[in-house]
């Protein structure tokens, strides 16, 4: 298989990993589930690191492509096993960290006062619609919790 046919199923197959955790997106697994709203203020708002995931899908696709290749080599039997070893090894390396790579992002950090002065931290990717200190939002708990500008739910203060 040729390596641009092995890069383009790893790329595929780590982006269909990949999960849009906005205020605005749900998981399939959310729906029909009861959820509760608490009112709040945004006191800050911050771009955050996501680390990539590591699910040792990469390392699998890399490792297999990576023992092909090595395999490859040609010469004597042993000469090609010695390629696959050295190739899966190799090919597992450099799948782990492309999977971590193609998966990072950047989040926002956003800290909520609610009523009472209590604070709530989440984190989670830009929505459709920008959040800032002193906006009143909505927080939404579910399985996951999300913060929401008020108006989007007709609670503006």
């Amino acid at each position: 298989m040729p390596r641009h046919a092995l890069l383009l199923a790893a790329s595929l197959t780590l982006a269909a990993c990949s999960s849009p955790h906005t205020g605005d997106a749900y998981d399939r697994a959310e729906m029909g589930r009861s959820m509760s709203l608490e009112r709040g203020t945004v006191l800050s708002v911050r771009e955050v690191r996501v680390r990539g995931t590591e699910s040792n899908i990469g390392t699998g696709v890399g490792a297999a492509a990576g023992g092909i290749a090595g395999y490859q080599l040609g010469g004597d039997r042993w000469i090609n096993a010695l390629g696959a070893v050295g190739g899966a090894v190799l090919g597992g390396l450099a799948g782990s960290a492309a999977e971590e790579g193609l998966t990072r992002d950047t989040a926002q950090e956003i800290i909520v006062e609610k009523p009472g002065g209590a604070t709530v931290v989440v984190v989670q990717k830009a929505g459709d619609y920008a959040l800032a200190p002193g906006q009143p939002v909505v927080i939404v708990r579910g399985d996951r919790m999300r913060v929401v500008p008020a108006e989007q739910y007709g609670a503006a203060r």
